[in-house]
């Protein structure tokens, strides 16, 4: 979760959480277009105005936007939450969906770890 959803707060975040050489996908949010100035990655964008996959590059942002999609579901049946909240709700459902294959063994591997 971030501040603001500007260039100035989103950019030292990639450059911290990605390796270089990483192929970024995004929108075309305005954001976004300073990744181009980045050093080190590879930027690949599509126009939501246009389509939401690019029909030469293939390149969307659908999981991204599935996978919040889905997270406010679970706010909504949960009649909503806290804002405070809403980290460990997100870091608990990411980490499920990571892990929905063998939920019941990874979960008893994070209790035996010391």
């Amino acid at each position: 979760m971030v501040e603001a959803r500007n260039a100035q707060t989103l950019l030292p975040i990639i450059e911290k959480v990605c390796r270089p050489g990483t192929i970024i996908h995004s929108d075309e949010w305005a954001a976004y277009r300073a990744v181009k100035k980045i050093t080190g990655f590879e930027h690949r964008t599509v126009n939501h105005s246009i389509n939401f996959v690019d029909k030469i590059t293939g390149v969307h942002t659908q999981n991204v936007e599935s996978l919040w999609c889905q997270s406010k579901q679970i706010i909504k049946q949960m009649k909503g939450i806290r804002s405070e909240q809403l980290p460990s709700l997100l870091n608990e459902y990411i980490w499920r969906s990571n892990y929905r294959e063998n939920l019941k063994s990874s979960l008893f591997y994070l209790l035996s770890v010391k």
